[in-house]
């Protein structure tokens, strides 16, 4: 990571599987703007809400370990383990009946408990490199409000890098005073 034309760049990797195909997103984290928040040491909550993830949430646990400061995983009503793992794993875990991605996703972040916020879905998972550059970014304090990740979609195996699908920009990491998930 490194200081590119007054952009904080930051790469990531993220694995998104599916029945039939493995899909990889490499994020491109930029910040751009003057922030209105002093610089200090970041504490993150990690927010992720599941349906019967048991499959994916261990792996995605495991890359956000010492990263962030707590996770909060909302559960809407899982059949299989993914309470019992999100529990073991140390997440602060609720559940709530899923009524839209975005109300779910908003109440996910009214139990967390730090300033600032990590979205993240249950079969994603950071990539060290981005596990590195977040823990940089925390030792010195966030400059921005918010933090957008350029995706680049891998449809087996493959980039795809055209119709529309690249780059695919996502605020996955904001301060909570600077807003919230939409729709």
């Amino acid at each position: 990571s490194g200081k590119r034309g007054g952009r904080f760049d930051i790469a990531a990797t993220f694995r998104k599987s599916a029945p039939t195909a493995l899909w990889r997103m490499q994020l491109n984290v930029s910040c751009a703007g003057v922030s209105i928040f002093a610089r200090r040491a970041m504490k993150i909550s990690a927010v992720i809400i599941t349906l019967n993830e048991a499959a994916n949430l261990p792996r995605c646990l495991a890359s956000l370990a010492d990263v962030v400061d707590e996770v909060v995983v909302l559960d809407s009503f899982s059949t299989d383990a993914t309470m019992q793992l999100a529990g073991a794993a140390g997440a602060r875990v609720a559940q709530h009946a899923f009524d839209g991605y975005g109300p779910q996703k908003r109440r996910a972040v009214a139990l967390a408990g730090g300033d600032w916020i990590l979205s993240i879905d249950a079969d994603e998972e950071l990539s060290p490199a981005l596990r590195a550059s977040i823990l940089a970014l925390k030792s010195r304090g966030g400059a921005a409000q918010a933090y957008a990740f350029n995706r680049l979609t891998f449809y087996c195996g493959r980039p795809v890098r055209h119709g529309g699908w690249y780059p695919d920009r996502l605020v996955r990491l904001w301060h909570r005073a600077a807003g919230n998930i939409s729709a």
